[in-house]
């Protein structure tokens, strides 16, 4: 599925990468990445966060290249200048709604589906799934039902 609006810019597909590799990566990272506590809100911590260089985490850097291509071709020269892992335990953890000035954001889902609401719309981000969007306000809200994990690659490119 794809779902453009040109009113935000905003690309979200479906099924961007294979499940089995979304899976393994899921795996792959959750296991492998020593996690920090991520961002803190007035409420605690929010999610499991971490910083990463894609220089060391070349299979990341495919999977990004690789997805950037699928959601938005014309970027795929893109200046990437960093790049953030959100480890979700469960649908406790959330993300506060925020944004990114002057950049855009390339968002690659692994795991459990989780809403990610960008702007007023909302869309559910789904194991291989990929969203790309301008600086719009966004945010995962908290889903007490969900109970499986969720990674999600936060890819920042210059505009």
């Amino acid at each position: 599925m794809e779902v453009k609006s040109a009113k935000t810019y905003t690309v979200f597909k479906t099924g961007v990468i294979d499940p089995d590799e979304a899976t393994a990566m899921f795996i792959y990272l959750s296991t492998e990445i020593k996690w920090d506590e991520g961002i803190r809100s007035r409420k605690g911590p929010t999610r499991l966060g971490k910083s990463i260089d894609l220089e060391e985490h070349p299979e990341i850097l495919r999977m990004i290249v690789t997805t950037l291509s699928t959601v938005q071709p014309d970027m795929k020269e893109a200046g990437i200048f960093g790049a953030y892992l959100n480890y979700y335990r469960d649908g406790d953890m959330w993300t506060p709604n925020h944004s990114h000035k002057g950049t855009a954001q390339l968002v690659i889902s692994l795991g459990a589906t989780r809403t990610l609401q960008v702007g007023k719309k909302e869309y559910p981000m789904s194991n291989g799934s990929a969203i790309m969007f301008g600086s719009a306000i966004h945010g995962v809200p908290k889903e007490p039902l969900v109970k499986e994990g969720r990674i999600s690659i936060a890819v920042f490119i210059a505009k």
